[in-house]
């Protein structure tokens, strides 16, 4: 082999193994192929999947994200609201949103008609800014005229709390699994604070104060099992006691003070309980007691003989509530003020 062929087998040499170098630094893995399994997933409209009666004024959307990916998750989301199951025109766009959340997103559109069935899809973006629409067309119902005068006897219920000066809420309560979740303050599906008398979580009792506002929570856990005046386990019956007096609530656990806390709320709203997958838990003996402006005093005592019961959990007997989620979510709050059903939401 002469020189010249020998340089020139050198210089492609050199070349092929630069370029080859080139290729290996500056690879990059194809996020648009791997986000491709990045999908949102059961849909849901205020917690359940493609309700019927829903109200007219309180409507959240839900979903979860799924990937078979390690580490992706959500940056954004985009929420379309048809009066067509094929999406082609829009009642309500919300645009891309710029989040992380995937609970209790409010709709923002323009007023919906009674006894309309609407159809809806999510979009949602990864880290890496690839999209995946559902492959899922969810669907909700809106409630007939009438549940407007619901609304606004809950809206003047809810006016005339603001004259309550301070409350008491008083139960006996025995957790079966998991917890047993106190709903407080409610002004809809997104906006109340949780008191949940959690074991699960810890093995002991602690009391887990969930503040959600705006479709999202803050959480902050206080252990309360040494503040009981004894230990409480699973079918153990405890009495709680809260009350407010506007500036703070205070929670009591066998008639032992077990947690004080500032009050962010202006007026009361409504009260319940909310329950979430295989959390199991009873109540008996439910009062409540309000203190208004001019010193006028009200007490409620709960009887759910004959189906007088406000509250969508099943009864058993005259005063005892059984709440039970069956392996999804179900939370049901009533006026603080009157006693009336104002919201039943279920699994």
């Amino acid at each position: 082999m002469s020189k010249s062929v020998k340089v020139l087998c050198v210089i492609f040499g050199v070349i092929i193994a630069a370029g080859l170098l080139y290729a290996a630094l500056s690879f990059k893995p194809d996020y648009r192929t791997e986000s491709r399994t990045f999908q949102p997933l059961d849909l849901r409209v205020n917690y359940r999947d493609d309700p019927v009666g829903t109200d007219l004024c309180e409507l959240t959307f839900s979903w979860r994200s799924e990937s078979e990916t390690n580490g992706m998750f959500q940056s954004a989301y985009r929420i379309v609201v048809s009066e067509r199951p094929d999406m082609k025109r829009s009642y309500w766009d919300s645009g891309k949103v710029s989040s992380d959340t995937s609970a209790c997103v409010i709709y923002g559109g323009r007023m919906l008609q009674p006894e309309t069935r609407y159809y809806w899809q999510v979009t949602v973006w990864d880290q890496n800014d690839e999209y995946r629409a559902s492959e899922e067309i969810g669907s909700f119902e809106t409630c007939a005229d009438s549940a407007k005068l619901d609304k606004a006897q809950f809206i003047a219920e809810y006016e005339e709390s603001e004259d309550v000066k301070d409350y008491t809420i008083e139960f006996d309560g025995v957790i079966q699994s998991e917890a047993l979740g106190l709903m407080l303050d409610a002004r809809n599906d997104s906006d109340y604070l949780l008191w949940q008398f959690n074991i699960v979580e810890h093995g002991r009792l602690y009391l887990r104060k969930h503040v959600f506002a705006g479709g999202g929570y803050t959480l902050e856990e206080v252990d309360i099992s040494d503040k009981c005046g004894g230990e409480i386990g699973y079918g153990d019956k405890f009495h709680v006691t809260v009350k407010s007096d506007m500036d703070d609530v205070v929670t009591y656990v066998n008639g032992n003070v077990v947690d004080t806390t500032p009050r962010t709320q202006d007026a009361p709203g409504s009260f319940g309980f909310r329950q979430a997958g295989y959390e199991k838990a009873a109540v008996e003996g439910l009062v409540t007691t309000l203190r208004f402006a001019d010193g006028s005093l009200k007490t409620i005592v709960y009887n759910y003989e004959e189906g007088d019961n406000p509250f969508s959990f099943d009864s058993e007997g005259s005063d005892r509530l059984v709440l039970n989620a069956n392996g999804g979510e179900h939370h049901s709050y009533v006026s603080l003020v009157s006693g009336r059903g104002t919201d039943k939401s279920g699994a």
